[in-house]
């Protein structure tokens, strides 16, 4: 450690860093990038937080908005891309099939005598499956710096 990051490391909270801090909490940033933005580290910011009484925020994404399939969801339509029509009763009951059918990513049909149930993926699910899941900003920065890849060769020793 240099001269310079042991002064920064001691040095107090400003009552300005604790008002950016709030604001930058409330934004839902995450505790990374307030680290990078104050030039403190994430150990002392989420101290900080914590003292402070700050709840950590979490921007979620609205399933509405979602272009993209989460693992379950890429799961489930996986299986279905593999076959035409995939009767229902293979399928563990549960909200999974209702919720893609609402985002119009899979339809239902009902066949045969018995009237039974049949799943197959739409054309906007098999996008939803192709598309690209995002990763948040503070790992991606990680992740083009190297970073994150020497820190997964170290997990690996």
């Amino acid at each position: 450690m240099t001269k310079v990051e042991f002064e920064r490391l001691i040095q107090p909270w400003t009552p300005a860093e604790d008002e950016k801090l709030r604001a930058l909490a409330a934004s839902g940033e995450r505790p990374t990038a307030i680290a990078e933005q104050l030039q403190r580290s994430e150990v002392a910011v989420r101290h900080r937080l914590w003292k402070l009484g700050i709840p950590v925020k979490r921007i979620m994404i609205a399933s509405a908005e979602r272009t993209f399939a989460i693992h379950p969801e890429r799961q489930f339509m996986h299986y279905l891309r593999e076959q035409r029509w995939v009767k229902g009763t293979t399928f563990p009951p549960g909200q999974l099939a209702a919720s893609l059918q609402k985002k119009g990513w899979i339809e239902q049909q009902r066949q045969g005598p018995k009237n039974e149930t049949f799943y197959r993926i739409t054309d906007a699910g098999l996008a939803a499956l192709k598309a690209p899941v995002p990763i948040q900003a503070s790992r991606a920065k990680l992740q083009s710096t190297g970073v994150l890849v020497e820190l997964k060769l170290k997990a690996k020793k």
